[in-house]
């Protein structure tokens, strides 16, 4: 069974790797990079997608599957405030990148939502519902991971474009 959300093609370099500047070229690694990090939340979002119709509500199992889920918010976010602090107002001095900052709050709201469900589980005063995790991803995921792709693909787009960066 394919994963409901797909991962990201890990871009090749532009040229044949032989010939590649893959020191010089540090948005072509930078794209490389990001994409393997990028998967890695994915892959998250799709285990969070499989696994939460199988975990059995009040068990030690959910309590450790709703611990998972929180941290990988907690890597989300982190990753999302590393980008708005470092990488996105150093790309808006080469070009405009405000479709990505637009992109980053799009989700925002809803992963804010998410977590602050798992939180009342985790502290009993809901229970655990595979159908309201399920829901709760399809409100971020699609928009997320259409976000993690167009930073993959844009970064060394926008970097060839512009030369002097």
């Amino acid at each position: 069974m394919a994963p409901r959300f797909p991962l990201i093609p890990v871009p090749g370099p532009p040229q044949p790797a032989d010939k590649w500047d893959w020191i010089g070229d540090k948005f072509g690694t930078y794209a490389i990079q990001m994409s393997f990090v990028h998967n890695c939340i994915i892959r998250s979002i799709n285990n969070m997608h499989t696994y939460a119709p199988f975990v059995q509500p009040n068990t030690p199992q959910a309590a450790s599957f709703v611990a998972y889920i929180l941290l990988v918010i907690q890597f989300i976010r982190e990753h999302r405030e590393g980008e708005e602090e470092v990488i996105i107002p150093f790309l808006q001095t080469k070009f405009d990148v405000q479709e990505t900052v637009e992109a980053q709050s799009a989700f925002a709201k809803s992963i804010d939502a998410f977590e602050g469900h798992l939180k009342k589980v985790q502290n009993n005063e809901e229970g655990y519902d595979e159908k309201r995790v399920l829901d709760l991803v399809e409100t971020f995921g699609d928009v997320l991971v259409d976000h993690l792709n167009h930073m993959v693909r844009s970064i060394p787009h926008h970097a060839y474009l512009h030369s002097d960066c």
